[in-house]
Parts: C-alpha cells; structure tokens; sequence
C-alpha cells in the first residue's frame, strides 16, 4: 500500500526484455500517490540485459518528472557490471556492486 511516503520494490528473477513490462508495470503502479521516495531492493534479480537496463533508466526518468527520489540498492554485480558498461551507473546512482 502507499499512502505518499516511501515505497520499496523487489523485483525478482531475470530483467531482460522477455520480462520489463510486467515488472515496469508493477513498480509504476507504486507510483499512486506519488511517494516521496521509491527503493527498488534489486538482490533477487538473477540476470540483466539492456532491456533491464532501460527498465532502471525508465523508473529514474518517471521519479524525477514527479518529484520522487529513487533509491537503488543490492544490485547484483552483473546488473552493475552492464549499466558501467552502458555508462549509465552514475545517473542510476548505483551503489558498488556488492559480490555475489
């Protein structure tokens, strides 16, 4: 439930393009209200693709156009290993990938 202060999210299994618009329509779904801040809890992420890569650019794009910090945490190090390759870990804000 949200009632307009933090929300998490825990994604689990794969990222990959086969699977991004579920998981993306679930976690936008926690957007209604607007919370004051989203943390997506990535630990039981299992594999990552560029589609999961966008999915994470797509969630920080939809935060900032409502004011609501996003929070990524526990991503798993192939999931950080990709988004550096991309050159996107910065503007995710992804934390050092923790080994696994």
């Amino acid at each position: 439930m949200n009632n307009g202060g933090a929300v998490l999210a825990r994604p689990a299994g794969p990222l990959t393009f086969a699977t991004v618009t579920g998981v993306l329509g679930d976690i936008v779904s926690l957007l209604t209200p607007v919370p004051s801040s989203l943390v997506v809890d990535l630990s039981q992420v299992t594999h990552t693709d560029s589609a999961g890569i966008a999915l994470l650019l797509e969630l920080k794009r939809q935060t900032s156009a409502l004011t609501c910090e996003l929070r990524l945490q526990d991503a798993p190090n192939q999931l950080a290993e990709l988004a550096r390759f991309f050159e996107v870990d910065a503007p995710l804000q992804l934390p050092p990938a923790s080994p696994r």
